[in-house]
């Protein structure tokens, strides 16, 4: 499935100040994520209460990215991107 991308300003000004090594991480996993967004590896998970909406998907222990995932419009958008405090 071919995938429209969408960065938020957010998530491109974290991704920036990340740690040369987390990104290239990133790079790999976000080829696998882009096949299936739902695939083990990535615990892909929607987040609860307010954050309903969105899901989180991991990039190693320390690191997550969280997303939006329309299917009916082929649709990711990177929302964010950082370690576990992302969620604080």
């Amino acid at each position: 499935m071919n995938w429209s991308i969408i960065k938020t300003n957010r998530f491109q000004k974290r991704y920036k100040v990340l740690p040369t090594s987390i990104q290239e991480k990133f790079k790999q996993v976000v080829l696998k994520f882009l096949q299936d967004p739902f695939n083990q590896s990535l615990r892909t998970h929607k987040l609860k209460w307010k954050l309903e909406w969105l899901y989180s998907s991991s990039i190693n222990d320390e690191y997550r990215f969280v997303t939006i995932i329309d299917m009916e419009k082929h649709e990711i958008t990177f929302v964010n991107i950082w370690t576990h405090e992302i969620y604080k």
